[in-house]
């Protein structure tokens, strides 16, 4: 830790110590504070010691100074301040350290691994997933009374998935996924996201996914799968019977475990470090 440049000075004490001293003296002993502070220590020496003085030290202002280690004296109020200054920073910065720690726990990044499920999360996303498209122009929402309206952008929206049945399902997805209860905390980027993840399907079964979600009220888009029952060349369901691939539902349970045991994990660690930071603020 740096030395501190300046010490208290409490104005009460110093002038009931120094009443009794001119005023060359008190000049004469503050000269020689400021020098302990710097250094630390004043040589015992009466050369020395009148060359930092700025010139002769009287008795009254000497005895102000204890001896110290050989060859050397010191003020030992000033050493007191010294040490409560130390010990304040000190605290201050565990304190400090205390709180980063707690909200670090907090934000902290809950999933572990990225798949191709879009999940809302009401923590920040992790760095360990792949970029994403950024959208061309911000999402546009409105809020009324009730039900929350969203606002579509169609230069917002890919040119894979340019039509009029998509634009119209995504904006019944975004007015539906934002009255849910777990809110992400950026819709700009959740939505993006799923937006990119969607392009691969096409605009037809793009909006297929979109509907099934909402029909199912759930909060993420899923992969649809292919009837094996189907036969060759025949046409797969559409709209309202999209068949969700049941691989894609487990790993998002199996998600959700892992983030409900995280949460718990942050949730403790956070409670113990407001303990921590109580007792330290408590401390005299």
């Amino acid at each position: 830790m740096s030395k501190p440049p300046a010490f208290q000075l409490y104005a009460d004490d110093f002038l009931a110590g120094t009443m009794h001293m001119t005023t060359a003296e008190v000049g004469t002993y503050i000269r020689l504070l400021c020098h302990q502070w710097n250094a630390g220590k004043l040589p015992s020496d009466e050369l020395k010691l009148r060359r930092l003085a700025g010139g002769k030290v009287s008795e009254a202002v000497r005895e102000k100074f204890v001896d110290g280690e050989e060859g050397f004296i010191f003020n030992a109020r000033l050493e007191s301040v010294r040490k409560e200054k130390a010990t304040y920073s000190e605290k201050q910065a565990l304190i400090a350290k205390l709180r980063w720690d707690k909200a670090h726990a907090d934000g902290l990044a809950l999933p572990t691994q990225c798949d191709r499920i879009s999940v809302a999360y009401a923590k920040p996303m992790p760095e360990v997933c792949s970029p994403i498209s950024v959208l061309q122009s911000p999402i546009k929402t409105t809020q009324s009374a009730g039900e929350p309206a969203v606002e579509v952008d169609p230069l917002d929206i890919p040119p894979e998935l340019h039509s009029p049945e998509f634009s119209a399902a995504w904006q019944r997805w975004m007015t539906f996924r934002r009255g849910l209860g777990k809110k992400p905390k950026n819709w700009a980027l959740l939505f993006g996201e799923q937006l990119t993840w969607l392009k691969q399907f096409g605009a037809s079964q793009g909006a297929a996914i979109l509907q099934a979600s909402i029909r199912n009220g759930w909060q993420g888009l899923f992969e649809p799968k292919i009837d094996p029952r189907a036969k060759p060349g025949a046409a797969q369901p559409g709209v309202n019977h999209v068949l969700i691939n049941a691989e894609n539902w487990q790993k998002q349970e199996e998600h959700a475990a892992r983030v409900k045991a995280e949460r718990e994990r942050t949730a403790k660690a956070s409670a113990e470090l407001d303990r921590k930071m109580r007792e330290l603020e408590e401390q005299p």
